[in-house]
């Protein structure tokens, strides 16, 4: 097991041995960066039957060529969440990619609430960069994959936030929804 992994079990472990209040996720500021670590920490937070997210990805063969998208749902695979208490995504207008895919995630399936600002990026994205090189020397940046957030019905506008608060307050704003 990675360092990621291990991390998030002995989270849940402790969260197991002595049930807080409230899950708090703090995404603000975060830029985003690789979906992978998603794939390990929202299978504890969701139901199996959900699916989470899809996504259409398409990849480069070795000779240049690009294989037909695929698209392929992203769902839990293990059975009863870890942790079902009440969840909270902190983001701010510096949230987006992966941040915002986790805070989309959680609440277009009713089990976290988001706090603070409208993240940066949207919901509905494009992602996993290639780099292809171009016969004058440029180098041009190509998205190979689209994610879909986990309610399509929802649009690809911004995420909705739950409870509106300036960053710095959205600590506070969680406390006070828990009273």
């Amino acid at each position: 097991a990675d360092a990621w992994s291990e991390a998030l079990d002995g989270m849940f472990e402790d969260l197991a041995a002595k049930p807080p209040k409230a899950l708090v996720l703090d995404v603000r500021g975060n830029s985003g960066g690789s979906t992978e670590p998603l794939a390990e920490l929202l299978p504890r937070l969701v139901s199996p039957w959900q699916i989470y997210s899809s996504a259409t990805i398409r990849q480069q063969k070795g000779n240049g060529t690009w294989k037909d998208p695929v698209t392929k749902p992203w769902k839990a695979k293990k059975g009863k969440p870890e942790y079902e208490g009440p969840v909270y995504v902190l983001t701010d207008a510096s949230t987006f990619s992966t941040g915002v895919d986790l805070a989309a995630t959680l609440s277009d399936l009713g089990r976290a609430k988001v706090v603070g600002e409208v993240p940066g990026g949207l919901p509905t994205s494009t992602g996993n960069k290639q780099s292809v090189k171009l016969p004058s020397g440029l180098v041009l940046e190509v998205a190979t994959a689209r994610f879909v957030r986990a309610d399509p019905s929802k649009g690809d506008g911004p995420l909705a936030v739950d409870l509106p608060s300036h960053p710095e307050q959205a600590l506070a704003a969680v406390l006070k929804d828990l009273e």
